[in-house]
């Protein structure tokens, strides 16, 4: 992992990852998944093959695969999506809720 946009005046640092997110729309049963690419306290960014819109609020998990490192379970709601290149999207979200308890957003 690397930090990234120490100097862009963030108030949580953002760590570059590469690792599987799955996620669901709220209020939906199916299940999509990506690559998430970014996470800090305050969001996450991830590519897919799903396009979602702004004000979206999804339900996700990334688990980083490795042992003796519980998987994150965070809701989100869509801010940014964008193309990232042929059937792919980069989508940003703000974590509104991790492992079931909702952040407190200033």
């Amino acid at each position: 992992m690397d930090k990234i946009g120490s100097n862009d005046n963030r108030e949580h640092m953002r760590m570059r990852i590469n690792t599987h997110i799955s996620f669901s729309v709220r209020g939906s049963n199916e299940l999509f998944s990506g690559i998430c690419t970014d996470l800090s306290h305050s969001g996450a960014r991830f590519e897919t093959q799903v396009p979602l819109s702004r004000g979206t609020v999804i339900d996700a998990v990334i688990d980083p695969g490795t042992p003796g490192c519980s998987p994150l379970c965070l809701a989100l709601v869509v801010v940014r999506a964008e193309p990232a290149g042929a059937d792919s999207f980069e989508i940003s979200g703000e974590t509104i809720e991790i492992d079931g308890i909702e952040r407190e957003i200033k």
